[in-house]
């Protein structure tokens, strides 16, 4: 693989959270990758300029404004006028004493309250390097430059601020979004003749006056059955979580749906559907090749439901199942997301599976939820 093309590995890996290959910025110096849409370099010497804070946030709103991307502070790259300075590494030192978390969380605050922001300290050959992640923004980004608040856009190798009047079109064109909510959530475990296998539900309810377009829902989760590759762009909004066993592999699969409230119109996997203001629609799917524990031994298994209108946002939700190896369900649970959390997708047995849910989540899921 190309190095130029390991910058969206890059991108992938910081968003989520996991181990970032050293090997990755080593080849960028190395084939001297020039700066792009997804990459922009920083030496760590810039992180001692006055304005730093104000540019920081200007680079990476700028990637969250257009398709993502990652600020990599560290490396030295081959602008004009660097001559033989170009193309090395040149550690940063962190401004606060506290550390990069609490300095970088403190700067980049009003951009990752908005959109998701990651960051990683690589080191690489006995240098630290430091690569910021941010993935695309719902809705454009504003910061402050002293007192003013100024759209920074990446348009190519470049982060440049856009007039207000350009500012004001897209926001109000482009990235108009539809206002969509999970309802109902549940996850239905079944013992019959064909084994155990497990119903999912989620209703899907268009609260606005935009009309949403080719609206489609899919389910993420490990399986024995039909396995099929998880695209980048659902990995970089998952935390997929490895798991040693070799009979099972992620799948992607999509829901049939009913109409609620109109004509019963049952799709087949794999159509989407126009959603009219004020629509309700119910998405259902039976799935079967879960993965059980061999005797004696517990197991989980999470998984995500990812709805997702045309050229919009997902939405996210958790589904949380845990049994014994007969294929009883012991507990199942399934509900929405709140913005910018990330879905957990894992198979765990014996001792790993933690003593609840609400313990492994961090948190109880809502009282409605399945």
């Amino acid at each position: 693989m190309a190095a130029a093309d390991r910058v969206l590995e890059l991108l992938d890996a910081v968003l989520g959270r996991r181990s970032v290959d050293p090997a990755i910025l080593a080849d960028l110096v190395r084939e001297k990758v020039t700066e792009g849409q997804y990459h922009e370099y920083k030496a760590g010497k810039w992180l001692t300029e006055p304005d730093v804070k104000q540019e920081l946030r200007a680079q990476v709103s700028g990637f969250a404004n257009a398709e993502g991307g990652v600020l990599i502070i560290g490396i030295v790259g081959g602008e004009p006028g660097q001559g033989a300075a170009g193309w090395t590494f040149d550690p940063p030192a962190c401004p606060d004493q506290a550390g990069w978390d609490e300095w970088l969380g403190r700067v980049l605050a009003d951009v990752s309250a908005k959109t998701r922001v990651e960051w990683n300290v690589v080191t690489v050959g006995g240098v630290d390097v430091v690569v910021v992640a941010a993935t695309r923004a719902e809705a454009l980004i504003r910061v402050y430059e002293k007192r003013n608040l100024v759209c920074h856009l990446r348009v190519g190798p470049q982060t440049i601020p856009i007039p207000e009047t350009l500012f004001a079109d897209l926001a109000l064109g482009r990235r108009a979004k539809p206002d969509l909510t999970l309802e109902q959530l549940s996850a239905r475990p079944m013992n019959d003749s064909s084994g155990f296998h497990l119903g999912l539900t989620v209703f899907v309810h268009n609260q606005g006056l935009l009309w949403v377009p080719d609206l489609s829902a899919v389910w993420v989760g490990y399986t024995q059955a039909r396995p099929s590759v998880v695209s980048a762009s659902i990995r970089r909004e998952i935390d997929l979580r490895p798991t040693t066993r070799g009979d099972v592999a992620p799948l992607v699969a999509r829901f049939g749906s009913t109409l609620i409230g109109g004509s019963q119109r049952q799709i087949v996997d794999g159509i989407e559907i126009d959603l009219k203001p004020f629509d309700l629609r119910q998405f259902t799917i039976r799935i079967g090749g879960i993965p059980l524990s061999p005797p004696g031994k517990t197991w989980a298994w999470y998984a995500a439901i990812m709805v997702l209108p045309r050229n919009g946002s997902p939405l996210w939700a958790q589904v949380a199942v845990q049994g014994n190896n007969t294929g009883i369900a012991t507990v199942s649970k399934a509900w929405a997301l709140p913005p910018r959390t990330v879905p957990v997708v894992a198979w765990l047995e014996g001792d790993d599976v933690p003593a609840s849910s609400e313990a492994f989540f961090g948190l109880a899921p809502p009282a409605n939820g399945g």
